[in-house]
């Protein structure tokens, strides 16, 4: 469950939070199966919590790796270039 998000798109893994979002709400729905709707409210937090948290971090990574490995962003005259972003 969850392996068919996973792509690898020229060395990069793509889809790793995908699979895992997938899982996540796969017990979460459980837990409203087994009528435990404190649990399942409680760890719905946790993840949005989480995908908030990872989301944020993602973009300061990117903004980290500008320089050393992102050269995409670096326009024909030599100036970066945010909107590449």
């Amino acid at each position: 469950m969850g392996a068919g998000v996973i792509l690898n798109q020229r060395g990069h893994v793509k889809g790793v939070t995908s699979a895992a979002v997938i899982w996540a709400l796969a017990t979460i729905g459980c837990y409203v199966g087994m009528e435990r709707f404190t649990e399942s409210f409680v760890l719905t937090l946790v993840v949005l919590f989480v995908l908030i948290f990872v989301q944020a971090l993602e973009t300061n990574v990117k903004k980290l790796r500008i320089g050393m490995y992102n050269h995409d962003v670096i326009t024909e005259n030599h100036k970066f270039d945010e909107e590449s972003l």
